[in-house]
Protein backbone atom coordinates (compact mmCIF):
# COMPACT_ATOMS: atom_id res chain seq x y z
CA UNK A 1 0.00 0.00 0.00
CA UNK A 2 2.69 2.52 1.05
CA UNK A 3 4.96 1.58 -1.85
CA UNK A 4 2.09 2.01 -4.38
CA UNK A 5 1.46 5.52 -3.05
CA UNK A 6 5.16 6.40 -3.31
CA UNK A 7 5.27 5.04 -6.89
CA UNK A 8 2.21 7.12 -7.84
CA UNK A 9 3.69 10.25 -6.28
CA UNK A 10 6.98 9.66 -8.06
CA UNK A 11 5.17 9.30 -11.42
CA UNK A 12 3.17 12.47 -10.75
CA UNK A 13 6.26 14.47 -9.83
CA UNK A 14 8.60 12.81 -12.35
CA UNK A 15 8.18 15.75 -14.66
CA UNK A 16 6.18 18.88 -14.04
CA UNK A 17 4.96 20.13 -17.39
CA UNK A 18 3.59 23.58 -18.09
CA UNK A 19 0.67 24.29 -20.45
CA UNK A 20 2.95 24.79 -23.44
CA UNK A 21 4.42 21.30 -22.98
CA UNK A 22 7.93 22.20 -21.77
CA UNK A 23 9.45 20.44 -18.78
CA UNK A 24 9.88 22.90 -15.93
CA UNK A 25 11.29 20.65 -13.24
CA UNK A 26 12.86 17.23 -13.22
CA UNK A 27 12.03 14.97 -10.26
CA UNK A 28 15.68 14.30 -9.45
CA UNK A 29 16.33 18.01 -8.98
CA UNK A 30 13.50 18.64 -6.48
CA UNK A 31 15.20 18.80 -3.05
CA UNK A 32 11.99 18.20 -1.09
CA UNK A 33 10.98 14.96 -2.77
CA UNK A 34 7.95 13.36 -1.20
CA UNK A 35 8.69 10.47 1.13
CA UNK A 36 12.46 11.00 1.11
CA UNK A 37 14.37 12.37 4.07
CA UNK A 38 16.69 15.29 3.54
CA UNK A 39 20.33 14.63 4.44
CA UNK A 40 21.42 16.60 7.51
CA UNK A 41 24.11 19.13 6.66
CA UNK A 42 25.29 19.82 10.22
CA UNK A 43 25.72 17.75 13.37
CA UNK A 44 22.74 17.54 15.73
CA UNK A 45 24.94 16.85 18.75
CA UNK A 46 23.60 18.32 22.04
CA UNK A 47 25.29 21.60 22.95
CA UNK A 48 26.97 20.21 26.09
CA UNK A 49 28.64 17.41 24.11
CA UNK A 50 29.67 19.93 21.48
CA UNK A 51 31.21 22.08 24.25
CA UNK A 52 33.21 19.05 25.40
CA UNK A 53 34.68 18.70 21.92
CA UNK A 54 35.58 22.40 21.82
CA UNK A 55 37.13 22.19 25.30
CA UNK A 56 39.21 19.19 24.22
CA UNK A 57 40.44 20.99 21.10
CA UNK A 58 41.41 24.04 23.15
CA UNK A 59 43.36 21.88 25.63
CA UNK A 60 45.13 20.21 22.69
CA UNK A 61 46.08 23.70 21.46
CA UNK A 62 47.44 24.64 24.89
CA UNK A 63 44.87 27.38 25.58
CA UNK A 64 45.03 28.90 29.06
CA UNK A 65 42.32 29.56 31.64
CA UNK A 66 39.41 27.92 29.75
CA UNK A 67 35.95 28.96 30.99
CA UNK A 68 32.77 27.37 29.62
CA UNK A 69 29.62 29.29 30.57
CA UNK A 70 25.98 28.34 30.05
CA UNK A 71 24.48 31.71 29.05
CA UNK A 72 21.27 30.57 27.29
CA UNK A 73 20.78 33.92 25.56
CA UNK A 74 18.92 34.81 22.38
CA UNK A 75 22.24 34.73 20.54
CA UNK A 76 23.88 31.54 21.81
CA UNK A 77 23.59 28.77 24.42
CA UNK A 78 27.19 28.64 25.63
CA UNK A 79 30.21 30.89 25.67
CA UNK A 80 33.79 29.65 25.89
CA UNK A 81 36.42 32.17 26.98
CA UNK A 82 40.13 31.32 26.73
CA UNK A 83 43.51 33.04 26.82
CA UNK A 84 46.26 32.70 24.24
CA UNK A 85 49.88 33.66 24.79
CA UNK A 86 50.25 35.60 21.51
CA UNK A 87 48.42 36.62 18.33
CA UNK A 88 49.93 33.63 16.53
CA UNK A 89 48.70 31.32 19.31
CA UNK A 90 45.18 32.85 19.14
CA UNK A 91 45.06 32.33 15.36
CA UNK A 92 46.33 28.79 15.77
CA UNK A 93 43.60 27.99 18.30
CA UNK A 94 40.95 29.46 15.99
CA UNK A 95 42.31 27.47 13.04
CA UNK A 96 42.26 24.27 15.09
CA UNK A 97 38.66 24.84 16.21
CA UNK A 98 37.55 25.58 12.65
CA UNK A 99 39.37 22.55 11.19
CA UNK A 100 38.02 20.15 13.83
CA UNK A 101 34.51 21.65 13.62
CA UNK A 102 34.44 20.96 9.90
CA UNK A 103 35.49 17.35 10.54
CA UNK A 104 32.68 16.93 13.09
CA UNK A 105 30.20 18.80 10.82
CA UNK A 106 29.61 21.57 13.36
CA UNK A 107 28.07 24.69 11.88
CA UNK A 108 30.52 27.61 11.67
CA UNK A 109 28.67 30.91 11.27
CA UNK A 110 31.57 33.34 11.33
CA UNK A 111 35.00 34.29 12.59
CA UNK A 112 35.89 37.80 13.73
CA UNK A 113 39.16 39.47 14.72
CA UNK A 114 41.37 36.84 13.12
CA UNK A 115 43.72 39.27 11.37
CA UNK A 116 44.66 41.19 14.52
CA UNK A 117 44.68 38.13 16.76
CA UNK A 118 44.12 40.05 20.01
CA UNK A 119 40.49 38.90 20.33
CA UNK A 120 39.37 36.15 17.95
CA UNK A 121 35.73 35.12 17.99
CA UNK A 122 34.59 31.82 16.46
CA UNK A 123 30.80 31.50 16.21
CA UNK A 124 29.66 27.86 16.14
CA UNK A 125 25.99 28.89 16.31
CA UNK A 126 25.07 27.46 19.73
CA UNK A 127 28.60 28.00 21.11
CA UNK A 128 30.62 31.19 20.74
CA UNK A 129 34.36 30.89 21.43
CA UNK A 130 36.27 34.02 22.51
CA UNK A 131 40.06 33.67 22.21
CA UNK A 132 41.87 36.55 23.90
CA UNK A 133 45.45 37.52 24.37
CA UNK A 134 45.88 37.78 28.15
CA UNK A 135 46.07 41.60 28.27
CA UNK A 136 42.93 41.98 26.14
CA UNK A 137 41.02 39.49 28.28
CA UNK A 138 41.89 41.47 31.42
CA UNK A 139 40.79 44.69 29.70
CA UNK A 140 37.35 43.48 28.52
CA UNK A 141 36.57 41.05 31.38
CA UNK A 142 33.82 39.17 29.55
CA UNK A 143 33.40 36.82 32.50
CA UNK A 144 31.88 39.76 34.40
CA UNK A 145 29.34 40.31 31.63
CA UNK A 146 28.04 36.77 32.26
CA UNK A 147 28.80 36.55 35.97
CA UNK A 148 25.34 35.10 36.65
CA UNK A 149 25.84 32.35 34.06
CA UNK A 150 26.60 28.89 35.37
CA UNK A 151 29.96 27.30 34.67
CA UNK A 152 29.47 24.13 32.68
CA UNK A 153 30.59 20.92 34.34
CA UNK A 154 32.22 18.80 31.65
CA UNK A 155 32.41 15.02 31.62
CA UNK A 156 35.55 13.21 32.67
CA UNK A 157 36.24 12.38 29.01
CA UNK A 158 36.82 16.07 28.18
CA UNK A 159 38.83 16.75 31.33
CA UNK A 160 41.31 13.89 30.78
CA UNK A 161 42.78 15.33 27.60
Amino acid sequence: QGQDKADREQKIYKNVICACGKILLNWEKIPWRIGMAKEKKFSLLPVKEKAEYVYTWLVEGKAKDIKVLDVKSAVTDMVVIVSASSARHAKSLADHIIMESKKEKFEILSTEGYQAGTWVLVDLNDIVVHIFQEETRELFQLENLWREAESVVLSERAKKV
